[in-house]
């Protein structure tokens, strides 16, 4: 169970409505320290490029994400993206995750994050032991998420 701490859901929807401006999706990475299972501390904005349809993160910037993440003693927990229309984890999505680990998170939010959600609006995919998404209730497994 990941528990959103302070403001990293406001702060997620902020990055969103920015940098998305309802016309591209966006993406966020959620981070934690090691040393507390679960807690997300930070709604991360990678570079990336976006269109209506997709976003790619920059490799480059990821790779030293990863490295500074590891002298930090902190780890990616969850990505989180929009879609312009409806929530889906896409072919992409299941291809290209920021971590590929069993029990990573993946959610995704309809309309590019505007207006009102609701948790039936949005889609949350959960990485398994064996390499397969399979999808669950974002509040089954995310504290701290006000639609």
């Amino acid at each position: 169970m990941l528990r959103l701490e302070g403001p990293v859901w406001n702060d997620t929807l902020v990055h969103f409505r920015r940098c998305g401006q309802g016309r591209r999706e966006c993406v966020v990475l959620w981070t934690g320290p090691l040393d507390a299972p679960g807690s997300v501390d930070v709604a991360l904005h990678p570079e990336h490029s976006a269109t209506p349809m997709n976003y790619r993160v920059n490799t480059a910037w990821l790779h030293r994400l990863h490295l500074q993440l590891f002298e930090e003693h902190r780890t990616i927990r969850a990505q989180v993206h929009t879609h312009k229309g409806a929530a889906f984890h896409s072919v992409t999505d299941d291809t290209y995750p920021a971590v590929n680990v069993p029990g990573f998170l993946s959610l995704v939010l309809p309309r590019f994050a505007l207006g009102q959600m609701t948790e039936e609006d949005m889609w949350l995919a959960e990485l398994g032991q064996e390499g397969g998404w399979r999808s669950a209730r974002p509040s089954e497994r995310i504290e701290g998420i006000r639609p």
